[in-house]
């Protein structure tokens, strides 16, 4: 009978095969696992906060409301490999803030989208609102106005000369000739005013002292509106 004798590096040698056998296997297990979570994650969704279907479009400084909320977002179910870091479920933490940028229909929204209409009232000190009349401009620089809104007012002398002057003005409410308030997405849902519309009465909000001053500086020459979000927001 023959007996064979197996040397020590044909030993190490099976060896060696059976642990790249075993990483291999390993390797393609965990593919396997990983192509099946992947596949599964295809057909799991979620419920995520987004832009209403019916909204064309958020412009950017759209003050969000809890009348308004509710025409502008809407809780969806979307899949889950779809889903954006730091995604909303509810509208809670949006009520009261304004939109950073441009938001469209069935967009995921994120908190890092909104920012705080407060955060220049706050630093008003002895705020209050006031009201300009359109019929008190003599031009309107930067196009329509709305909530949410940053403008400057300058009142400029008869030679053209810049007699006062207040910036960065934060505009509270915007009214359309009937009275009715205009925002930057009005017509949504049935409203009667228009986005396009232009403000004839528009509020802003200001420290009691700089009211006090450009009423008395109204009566020195015209007023200029220069609409400054853009700059502001850079």
């Amino acid at each position: 009978m023959l007996v064979k004798v197996y040397s020590k590096k044909e030993s190490e040698n099976g060896k060696f095969r059976f642990l790249i056998s075993l990483i291999l296997a390993c390797t393609v297990t965990m593919g396997l696992i990983k192509y099946e979570e992947y596949t599964l994650s295809k057909f799991e969704t979620e419920n995520v906060l987004c832009v209403s279907p019916a909204v064309n479009m958020l412009e950017q400084g759209t003050v969000i409301t809890k009348d308004n909320v509710g025409t502008y977002f809407s809780v969806q179910k979307v899949p889950k490999t779809m889903v954006t870091k730091n995604f909303l479920t509810s509208t809670d933490a949006i009520v009261g803030k304004k939109t950073s940028i441009e938001l469209y229909e069935n967009e995921i929204v994120t908190a890092a989208q909104f920012s705080d209409v407060n955060e220049k009232i706050s630093k008003i000190v002895n705020p209050v609102e006031t009201s300009i009349n359109a019929a008190d401009l003599s031009q309107l620089v930067g196009g329509i106005l709305r909530e949410g809104d940053t403008i400057d007012i300058s009142v400029i002398g008869e030679e053209n000369n810049l007699v006062y002057e207040l910036r960065d003005v934060y505009v509270a409410k915007a009214f359309n000739s009937s009275g009715e308030l205009i925002r930057k997405n009005s017509g949504t849902a049935g409203e009667t005013a228009q986005a396009n519309e232009n403000a004839m009465l528009i509020n802003i909000i200001i420290s009691k002292s700089d009211e006090e001053d450009l009423n008395r500086q109204m009566k020195n020459g015209q007023i200029r509106v220069s609409k400054t979000n853009d700059l502001v927001n850079k």
